[in-house]
């Protein structure tokens, strides 16, 4: 046998070999992207919560989840969803259109669709879900099933994603009015809290949060005065000619209406720098606050005085609402103006405020 025959003999009989060329290593990357590829990988986007779902390759979106797919592209992974329903009740005044923009805002956003946590509530612009009178997501609308279209309960069905371990996702909320993409709306909210509701881990039935029932509005009229001659030295270089005097309050969503010394809208005296707001002559259909009414008993009206108008400063004296100057009364139906005291709130913004007796 020759040197060649024996060689073969000697490999034949040590069975297949793997044989490692120049270059090779121990790091077979290429074997991490065949397990992607086609496989079940790990995906993580930006966010709050985390959910399991299946999907096409890495997405951009809210939470962590394992999917599979093939290669990578933009966007959420498709994962297990519920439907929450949100319902306000505005049968008691039905005030309230397609116009209006009542909106569900709270920490949350909507993206392509879906209800996405956001701790920072969108900046305070969103976007949130709008709120609509037009029948339930079966019939074309989008409220809950079983809501009727045109019955003044505004409500939305909107799709969020179910948590698949360990915490329930937790939201609070509020609601506005004169709502827009970009812009922060009205605040309406009834309640001296923000409403809360959860989405289960591994929920499947839709969830249910609290409605809301917007009071009736009352019949007691409220009215704020603000003697310029008396303002708190801290402000005494304000001159009522540069913007006026506007008031904002929780009784009609905090927008800014100008207060008057022209002996109109209720104001006694035309020039003699006491400036008035009277509530009447702003609510109603066709007037500046068409959504709003008069007070119940016991209604708290918050309010705060800007000086320079919409785009002045707030009348807040080392930082609390101002009270120098400051006048309120109410009127009963068919009764006379009576004086109450202006008092600031005890904690949390103090502002000023009237009870209605």
């Amino acid at each position: 046998m020759n040197t060649t025959e024996r060689l073969l003999t000697l490999l034949l009989a040590a069975g297949p070999m793997a044989v490692c060329l120049p270059g090779c290593d121990d790091d077979d990357t290429s074997s991490d992207v065949d397990m992607m590829v086609g496989g079940e990988g790990e995906g993580e986007g930006e966010g709050e919560g985390e959910g399991e779902g299946e999907g096409e390759g890495e997405g951009e979106g809210e939470g962590e989840g394992e999917g599979e797919g093939e290669g990578e592209g933009e966007g959420e992974g498709e994962g297990e969803t519920v439907l929450v329903n949100f319902r306000v009740d505005d049968t008691a005044n039905m005030v309230y259109t397609a116009d209006s923009g009542l909106a569900w805002k709270g920490s949350f956003t909507v993206q392509d669709g879906v209800l996405v946590r956001d701790p920072g509530w969108g900046g305070g612009t969103g976007p949130y879900p709008l709120l609509y009178d037009n029948g339930p997501l079966s019939a074309g609308g989008n409220e809950p099933e079983g809501e009727a279209a045109g019955d003044n309960i505004w409500s939305v069905s909107i799709a969020t994603m179910v948590p698949a371990s360990e915490d329930a996702t937790g939201f609070e909320y509020g609601l506005v009015r004169n709502w827009s993409e970009g812009g922060e709306g009205e605040w309406i909210w009834p309640n001296p809290t923000n409403g809360a509701f959860t989405v289960p881990v591994g929920a499947s039935a839709a969830i249910e949060v609290d409605t809301v029932t917007l009071p009736a509005f009352g019949e007691i009229d409220m009215r704020v005065t603000f003697d310029v001659s008396m303002i708190d030295a801290e402000f005494d270089v304000f001159d009522p000619a540069n913007g006026g005097v506007g008031i904002k309050s929780s009784a009609w969503g905090w927008s800014v209406i100008p207060m008057n010394d022209d002996g109109m809208m209720g104001d006694m005296t035309a020039d003699d720098g006491i400036f008035t707001f009277v509530l009447s002559e702003h609510t109603g259909a066709g007037n500046t606050l068409p959504y709003s009414g008069l007070l119940n008993s016991g209604d708290v009206a918050q309010f705060v005085l800007m000086l320079g108008g919409a785009m002045g400063v707030e009348y807040k004296p080392a930082g609390v609402a101002g009270t120098a100057g400051v006048a309120g009364a109410v009127q009963a139906p068919d009764g006379d103006w009576t004086d109450v005291a202006v008092d600031n709130l005890p904690d949390g913004d103090m502002n000023t405020a009237i009870t209605a007796p």
